[in-house]
């Protein structure tokens, strides 16, 4: 309903003559990122606890996620969902931050990977990510899907991903994601 509401109106059309398809890329299962039938907007919605987030460009692929940050033991997720090379960095986090840190990495990863429009269909894949600066000055995603480090999204590959951090009050991390202007 929140997707029809601002897709309409964006469009200026009633809700009930918006069109989603979510399709799986890869499977065709109603499972994957929403698609505007008809349309060059592109969507990414995310929700978590009382927190809903919802990101809409015009013909750029977005990402967007948001985390509340739950009491759970973050350091064996960490283990899981972290390369070698966060996870070090994720350790050198004061024990009494981790937990807002883990969160607030993942909702980078996950932004990610809904702009791209894969999820994380096979596993977490996009295991290393970073934000650098970029030679324009502007902060630039950097992330390794197998080890080796690359500025640039699977599909298409000359691609180049840019990635902001919102904040949001009560601390629930928030990323978004999407391809910078060619």
């Amino acid at each position: 309903a929140l997707i029809r509401g601002v897709v309409a109106a964006e469009l200026g059309i009633a809700p009930a003559e918006v069109v989603l398809d979510s399709s799986c890329f890869d499977c065709g299962k109603p499972h994957g990122k929403p698609r505007v039938v008809g349309s060059t907007l592109e969507v990414s919605i995310s929700h978590s606890g009382e927190w809903v987030a919802l990101a809409m460009t015009d013909g750029v692929p977005v990402g967007i996620d948001v985390e509340e940050v739950r009491d759970t033991e973050v350091d064996g997720l960490a283990g899981i969902c972290f390369s070698p090379s966060e996870l070090t960095t994720f350790e050198s986090v004061p024990a009494a931050d981790r937990r807002g840190a883990f969160f607030t990495y993942w909702a980078r990863k996950e932004a990610i990977v809904k702009a791209m429009g894969t999820g994380f269909a096979h596993g977490v894949w996009i295991r290393d990510v970073g934000v650098v600066q970029n030679s324009w000055g502007r902060p630039e995603v950097v992330y390794s899907p197998r080890g080796e480090r690359v500025r640039r999204s699977c599909a298409p590959p000359s691609r180049r991903w840019t990635w902001r951090s919102c904040a949001w009050p009560a601390g629930a991390p928030c990323g978004c994601s999407k391809p910078m202007p060619r």
